[in-house]
């Protein structure tokens, strides 16, 4: 993260080592530009550049504070939240804590502990016992093969888990569902457009809207019902 602080305002850029956000996103916020020495200050993410969506937005709120270990030190709470449905309003504000210092981070792979992260990550679903979806990049179930499980619900084919570095945009030529999956697979990305709607043990050897699926759900139930 680089930070600025000028005239009681904050901009700056966040780039985050962990979680499903790739490259840098601006910030902006405040401070007590008042205060010597712990100073109050906040500001804010939008998990949104030229490369990724994540839908969702982290707060952070705290203090600046001067150590004598690590000098000056930001401690703060955050909140993310994700853009969803009222339905799902009970799940879609995560909180925690994070701590920031001027010492410039490892360039190794940070390890991933169980704990929320004030990053966007990628959902951590629990599968259904026989909800899934193997897709094939050709017809009668040739060519690439891609293997998802359910409950889930991608708003784009690109990154999909298991095969992060190919764009499935586009690219679906047949598919097979297990026996407990639905999988409604729209035109367009974040679920817009036309959409086809196949129950559990389909095996469709050629799928007519093979150059237009940008998005999918799978359910682990009958979403018409």
């Amino acid at each position: 993260m680089e930070i600025k602080f000028s005239n009681g305002i904050i901009t700056g850029t966040y780039e985050t080592k962990v979680g499903d956000a790739q490259g840098l996103y601006k910030l902006a916020g405040l401070y007590d530009n008042k205060s010597d020495n712990e100073i109050a200050l906040g500001w804010v993410v939008v998990w949104l550049n030229d490369g990724k969506n994540s839908k969702c937005a982290t707060s952070w709120s705290g203090e600046l504070r001067y150590t004598p270990e690590e000098g000056p030190v930001i401690f703060t709470t955050w909140l993310l939240t994700a853009e969803t449905n009222h339905d799902n309003d009970w799940k879609s504000t995560l909180v925690g804590r994070d701590k920031f210092t001027p010492n410039k981070p490892s360039s190794e792979p940070l390890a991933l502990s169980n704990t929320a992260s004030s990053h966007p990550m990628r959902p951590l679903n629990i599968a259904t016992a026989g909800c899934w979806v193997t897709f094939y990049e050709d017809e009668n179930f040739g060519g690439r093969v891609i293997k998802l499980d359910g409950p889930a619900q991608f708003n784009n084919l690109k990154h999909l888990p298991g095969d992060e570095n190919y764009d499935w945009g586009d690219k679906f030529g047949s598919l097979r569902t297990g026996p407990n999956a639905w999988v409604t697979l729209y035109n367009d990305e974040d679920f817009n457009d036309d959409h086809f709607t196949f129950g559990p043990g389909s095996e469709i050897r050629k799928l007519s809207n093979d150059d237009d699926t940008d998005s999918l759900k799978i359910f682990d139930a009958d979403p018409h019902s």
